[in-house]
């Protein structure tokens, strides 16, 4: 960080700042680009990474006004609906938090009164923070709810993944043209990836922690 002069007026940009304006560029770029392409319904996929870099945004914003600190950090949650409420100021579409695959949920009402597990398709990360070693574009923010651990979906709650652990996709939400297991997980760089299982694996493994703590809705 560059630091200011004395006497300046000038203040240095926090590491939260730089993120939400880079985050605030995407979005406008990924509003934009509609206007100039093929005004046809988009692939499930692609509007499931849209939707987790819009709730990228919503983390942001959250930490900007909370001393830098994200909604676990602040409270700690017992289900994915306590992360997700604290993000509606911000995020004031209820389908941003729906990948349009996921038959099994519902929208919640505009004013979010309703807002509950029934109303989300993604998990959070538990151990996203802004002072993690690894770079951003590295770090876990959050992801689709479909993931399974030694073959098995995971359930509604916490899970604990330790390094050992085998975590793939399960077929609920997306797949391959070759009918291989696809997910979408967001990191805190603001960037999105639709991934197989395997890349899966090595992403959660280069978190550097001994286990990756999720929230599933």
């Amino acid at each position: 960080m560059k630091p200011t002069m004395p006497g300046s007026s000038h203040k240095a940009f926090t590491l939260i700042e730089m993120l939400i304006v880079v985050l605030a560029i995407v979005l406008l770029a990924l509003l934009a680009v509609p206007m100039w392409t093929d005004p046809g319904p988009k692939p499930a996929r692609v509007v499931c990474m849209n939707n987790l870099k819009q709730i990228a945004v919503g983390f942001m914003l959250y930490a900007s006004d909370n001393s830098n600190q994200l909604p676990w950090q602040v409270s700690s949650p017992t289900h994915a609906t306590e992360i997700y409420s604290k993000l509606t100021p911000y995020l004031k579409q209820p389908k941003t938090f729906i990948c349009p695959a996921d038959k099994t949920k519902r929208l919640a009402q505009a004013d979010y009164s309703n807002l509950s597990n029934s109303n989300l398709s993604y998990f959070a990360s538990l151990d996203a923070s802004f002072t993690l070693t690894p770079s951003p574009v590295k770090i876990l923010f959050a992801g689709d709810r479909h993931l399974a651990s030694a073959n098995k979906p995971v359930n509604p709650g916490f899970l604990s993944i330790t390094n050992a652990g085998v975590m793939s996709w399960t077929r609920e939400l997306h797949f391959g043209e070759d009918a291989s297991e696809i997910g979408v997980l967001l990191f805190m760089d603001g960037h999105s990836e639709a991934m197989k299982s395997q890349p899966l694996q090595t992403k959660l493994q280069q978190q550097g922690l001994v286990a990756n703590q999720l929230m599933i809705p």
